[in-house]
């Protein structure tokens, strides 16, 4: 090889490696250097109050859900639902809501299983299934990371991808003192500013930043500590079932620090005393088939 040649060969390696390095620095949720940058907001996003909806007391996956695809109807990426004799949620048949959001909510709600309370996994196989059913010849792929840092939430912003935050509510425990789970939340990523992010939940936009908390303040054996670097994700919707989608899970193995949301202002869906920890995002695009 000559001279010239390997002096070549070697530059490309390295940028091969830094971009490498990059990349899963980002993915797997480890800390980065990379610069934030400045402002970004989704400004038409649904205003989809589940307190003023009788029976959505415990509806925020299949609002969250929802209002993304409320949202893509609007933009014309996803066709509106059409009337369905399976479709049987009246909860969101109410004043407020117009004819084409009751449609979408209320199929999204059934295909979740009219149940209230969604686990992650139900929640993104009803969105491949509502997608399967809307989105006609079109192709699907989903994206979900663990324990998401803030660098990798705002690059999600940056990629104008809908996103869906998974947040536990925690309490501390009067014995060991530590955090102990109390329940769940699901919540809309729609913009940032500067360091500060912004979500979206009850029809209200909230800013947050994200700081680091050590593992040792959760209980041991806690669900928001990830085993190794597996997913705990088992998705019940077969390829040959609906071939079009694309499933990604992104688990960081052993992290030290969890991720806590300071909010401006008192958290909607949590006490002041309580603290929030992001668990997950789930972020999904639709796009065109070739």
């Amino acid at each position: 090889m000559s001279p010239s040649l390997l002096r070549r060969w070697l530059k490309n390696g390295a940028r091969l490696f830094l971009f490498i390095s990059v990349i899963l620095q980002n993915v797997f949720g480890e800390e980065d250097d990379t610069p934030i940058s400045h402002g970004r907001l989704i400004e038409d996003f649904p205003t989809v109050d589940q307190r003023v909806l009788t029976g959505a007391e415990f509806r925020c996956g299949s609002i969250a859900l929802g209002s993304w695809l409320i949202w893509l109807t609007e933009k014309e990426v996803l066709s509106a639902p059409v009337e369905r004799k399976t479709e049987s949620s009246p909860i969101f048949n109410q004043a407020g809501l117009t004819i084409e959001e009751q449609a979408i909510l209320a199929e999204v709600d059934t295909l979740a299983g009219n149940t209230g309370e969604i686990s992650l996994m139900r929640l993104i196989e009803t969105l491949i299934q509502y997608c399967h059913r809307n989105a006609g010849d079109t192709g699907l792929e989903i994206y979900y990371y663990n324990l998401p840092n803030d660098n990798l939430l705002h690059q999600l912003v940056d990629s104008e991808l809908p996103v869906i935050l998974f947040q536990g509510i925690y309490r501390k425990n009067s014995q060991s003192k530590q955090l102990e789970r109390q329940r769940g939340h699901y919540s809309c990523l729609i913009g940032k500013n500067g360091e500060q992010l912004i979500a979206n939940t009850y029809a209200q936009n909230q800013v947050f930043t994200v700081e680091a908390l050590p593992m040792k303040s959760l209980i041991e054996n806690d669900r928001y500590r990830p085993t190794g670097s597996e997913s705990y994700l088992y998705l019940r919707c077969p390829p040959e079932q609906y071939p079009r989608y694309m499933f990604r899970a992104f688990v960081p193995s052993a992290p030290q620090t969890a991720r806590k949301q300071i909010f401006r202002g008192t958290p909607l869906f949590a006490r002041p005393e309580e603290t929030i920890l992001i668990e997950g995002a789930l972020a999904f695009r639709v796009v065109e088939r070739h």
